[in-house]
């Protein structure tokens, strides 16, 4: 009896941690400043959008960095999501992206990027997403218009 107990809490833990998905549109301030011809530094400021799989909406804000060294792109991004509700979650965006130095490194990448967004911390009904880590795209559509699309699972236990 004692195992079958175990059995139906495992069970329906794994049952209660579902995927999560969102979408976002968003515009990003850039400021650059070119060090050397292999290194630039970016402080970027986004603004946007958003829904998710919850069928929750609301507004995105986001501050970051990009360095560009030697061929490597690295993208930190702390965000605060809101929702109608005034409920928030907060995330971090990191991406390691090689990048072609003949093409300009100073010059914007209008490639898509691929990283990962980690939730830190939530409050109301995003206290759940806690620990979920999120894979990303996110596709420029020129230097301050982009879309993000995003695929999460639950933490392990």
């Amino acid at each position: 009896m004692k195992y079958l107990l175990l059995l139906i809490y495992f069970f329906i833990n794994i049952l209660s941690a579902e995927e999560f998905s969102l979408e976002a549109y968003s515009s990003t301030k850039r400021d650059r400043i070119k060090v050397a011809d292999n290194f630039v530094y970016e402080n970027i400021e986004t603004k946007g959008q958003w829904k998710d799989s919850n069928g929750q909406y609301g507004l995105v804000f986001c501050h970051g960095n990009i360095v560009s060294e030697n061929g490597t792109k690295k993208l930190q991004s702390f965000c605060e999501y809101k929702d109608r509700d005034n409920d928030k979650a907060w995330t971090v965006l990191t991406s390691n992206k090689q990048i072609d130095l003949d093409n300009k490194m100073y010059q914007f990448d209008t490639t898509a990027e691929i990283g990962k967004n980690i939730y830190l911390n939530g409050s109301g009904k995003y206290k759940s997403l806690i620990g979920y880590e999120c894979t990303f795209a996110v596709k420029y559509y020129d230097e301050e218009y982009n879309f993000l699309v995003q695929k999460c699972k639950p933490p392990s236990q």
